[in-house]
């Protein structure tokens, strides 16, 4: 065993690095000192599987063959399997009605080695995760950063892989109980995951077997990027992050993240202090921003001259690709000098797949059994749609929870209309990250293209439906809280809601400040009127750092579950079928006027008026009224608007624009009124303004 001022020695580093799914393998091995050959330690990594049990898109047979295909291609006892988390819940219906069971046996199947404890393992409490989860699962659940009443969970595992100790600690997001209802979570404590990660790594590279030592040390993180870019934009939208990049021991060879579902596989530095000892030059050609190039230098010294670099990778999430990295171990000292790192696109079909291998024929046996009993209950129509409902899209991926999206609102408006009669309900929000899968649309199906394991997976939490009141200005918070705090996985998180509330943002104001205007059944929200929200217990409990929702009084659980509400939702409609409705709650507004005069013109623009949803049209054009009279039409710009608050100004790109410039007749009545600006693909947007009286004609 080697102490940590002597794991690194001199030796040629070759790595790879790409923004998108793939990154290619390099085109010179590395080498010990001496020239001779390297040791290979392979690491399969996997994050956000959420029970993914599926035929097709993802096919979960295709997702065992591609990691037993990666298996053969490293050799016998040269790879180990891990995940950084969110294994099961949130799941398809396949696996939901089972309880996850059926994701474990696949993944006890496929040998998984370890995985970081994700927040989703504990969707239904500690007591459940530590009683039905964990036991059922061959592989070690791992959280360096948790305790349960004041006991730590389990920290790390060590595994043999060609001959050599890997390390595996594992932590969870610290955000974890603003994720998960807080009534399942009495007595479980989180710390700062780099912080435990840290500690841990100190461990197992002291020189004392007494508690742990590993040549290899790799860190799964149940935590991760906002976007997926460049590391250098991730870093500066992320402290947390940030902290795990720049933070993490330099005795850490390797970081896998998790929790946003993002893509990427990027070269991180090492801590400045970790890695002196480099001599000769480095070529960073094609690196800067992230971009696809390489890395290569001749490194030396016996503190710490091993790659100054590691791996930063996550592998997206549901099963679709497998992540990579390849450590080139000198075999003599046993320490890594060189890697690789990929992450390879797994197959949307199972049509190539070897069932020869018995690990694949094993899944597949798994699978079938599991589609055929969830047929049978799954498979009864319960809605239609006559066109697809979707969350938000961004590049070509599903799940943008940082924009507004078409199912997210038809569930706010969803929410709203259930408690109708239990008490009733001005308005209905609905968390982006509940919604796990979409409403397509299959005109074969004539009897009802949405079944009850299509409409059960939109929504698996099986929440219960909660109202309270919020004062006007509390619904402003509501609204300002998409801005998440500081730290946060994700720096924006976009409410869903029912179709009669709209609002206006500056996404360059200060926080607290953003939200410009307010309005509900086109009136403007006074801040001191009470309002009675609608909400699923989890956004309910101030979930997802919304916080303003544990501050409503007057709180009742309509004891309505919001899976079985919604089946009945769509049941009610399944004769006319929903249509898709593709108009914004939210627009992005600059020089909005508070106060006109009559005959004074007046400009101002409205941003990100389209919604990325699969199916949304690309607004055309704007008619403006005041008080029922039209103002005028406006030809609306399409594409990604970066003119009117500035490059990067909002954290998703604002998508269409329109320019406005109007005149307030004569003869307009003085007081309140409002501007109503309606777009030709059905948004609405009323403006409150206070007219003044008519401008007096200039003195000639």
């Amino acid at each position: 065993m080697f102490s940590l001022t002597s794991r690194h020695i001199a030796a040629t580093v070759v790595c790879t690095l790409a923004t998108g799914a793939l990154v290619s393998a390099p085109v010179v091995a590395a080498q010990t000192a001496d020239g001779s050959a390297t040791d290979k330690v392979t690491l399969l990594n996997i994050t956000d599987y959420h029970g993914r049990i599926s035929a097709a898109q993802p096919s979960t047979v295709a997702f065992a063959d591609t990691i037993e295909s990666l298996r053969a291609e490293a050799g016998a006892d040269s790879s180990l399997l891990l995940s950084a988390g969110d294994n099961v819940g949130g799941s398809l219906f396949a696996s939901a009605f089972r309880d996850d069971q059926p994701t474990i046996d696949v993944l006890n199947a496929l040998g998984l080695a370890s995985s970081a404890v994700g927040n989703h393992e504990f969707d239904r409490g500690v007591e459940d995760f530590q009683g039905r989860i964990e036991p059922a699962a061959d592989w070690d659940y791992l959280a360096a950063n948790v305790t349960v009443d004041g006991v730590g969970m389990k920290e790390y595992s060590l595994h043999e892989v060609s001959g050599l100790t890997v390390g595996v600690i594992g932590v969870v997001t610290e955000e974890t109980p603003t994720l998960v209802s807080p009534s399942g979570m009495v007595g479980v404590q989180f710390s700062d995951p780099v912080d435990a990660v840290n500690r841990v790594a100190d461990q197992l590279t002291d020189g004392d077997d007494s508690n742990g030592e590993a040549d290899i040390i790799v860190a799964e993180y149940h935590e991760g990027a906002p976007a997926a870019g460049s590391i250098e934009v991730a870093r500066a939208q992320s402290e947390v992050f940030d902290d795990i990049v720049t933070r993490t021991a330099g005795s850490v060879d390797a970081i896998f993240t998790g929790h946003s579902h993002q893509l990427f596989a990027w070269e991180g530095e090492k801590p400045a202090g970790e890695r002196t000892g480099l001599v000769g030059s480095v070529d960073r050609t094609g690196l800067a921003g992230g971009s696809l190039g390489s890395l290569t230098g001749s490194l030396g010294g016996t503190e710490t001259g091993g790659p100054t670099t590691r791996p930063v990778l996550q592998a997206g999430s549901y099963g679709g690709h497998i992540g990579r990295v390849t450590f080139d171990v000198d075999p003599e000292t046993r320490e890594v000098i060189g890697f690789t790192q990929e992450n390879v696109a797994v197959p949307s079909s199972a049509a190539g797949a070897d069932l020869s291998n018995p690990v694949v024929a094993d899944v597949k046996q798994i699978v079938d059994a599991t589609l055929a009993d969830a047929e049978i209950v799954g498979s009864q129509p319960v809605g239609t749609v006559t066109g697809d409902i979707t969350t938000a899209y961004r590049n070509g991926t599903r799940d943008d929870r940082l924009s507004e999206s078409a199912l997210g609102n038809l569930v706010g408006q969803f929410v709203k209309d259930a408690v109708a009669d239990r008490g009733g309900a001005d308005i209905g929000f609905m968390n982006s990250g509940g919604l796990r899968a979409e409403l397509f649309n299959d005109p074969a199906d004539q009897d009802g293209n949405i079944t009850l394991a299509e409409a059960n997976e939109v929504l698996p939490f099986a929440n219960t439906l909660v109202t309270m009141s919020l004062t006007g200005e509390q619904v402003r918070n509501v609204l300002e809280q998409q801005w998440q705090p500081a730290g946060s996985s994700r720096p924006f998180l976009a409410l869903g809601t029912s179709d009669n509330l709209t609002w206006t943002f500056d996404p360059t104001s200060p926080a607290g400040d953003r939200i410009t205007s307010i309005t509900i059944d086109g009136a403007p929200v006074d801040p001191a009127a009470s309002y009675r929200v609608a909400a699923a217990s989890f956004l309910a409990a101030g979930g997802d750092n919304f916080t303003e929702f544990a501050e409503g009084t007057d709180v009742r659980d309509t004891g309505l579950v919001d899976s079985e509400a919604w089946q009945g939702y769509l049941a009610e409609r399944r004769v006319e079928g929903i249509d898709p409705d593709f108009a914004r709650s939210a627009v992005a507004a600059s020089n909005l006027p508070g106060t006109v005069q009559a005959g004074q013109e007046y400009s101002f623009t409205l941003s990100d008026l389209d919604l990325t949803s699969l199916g949304a049209p690309t607004t055309r054009t704007a008619t403006v009224e005041l008080g029922g009279a039209s103002l005028g039409t406006f030809d609306a710009v399409s594409g990604i608007d970066d003119v009117t608050f500035g490059p990067a100004a909002h954290v998703t790109p604002l998508d269409g624009r329109v320019d406005i410039t109007v005149t307030i007749p004569a003869g307009t009545p003085a007081g309140e009124t409002a501007l109503t600006i309606t777009t030709d693909t059905g948004t609405v947007i009323t403006v409150p303004v206070t007219a003044g009286a008519t401008a007096p004609a200039p003195v000639r």
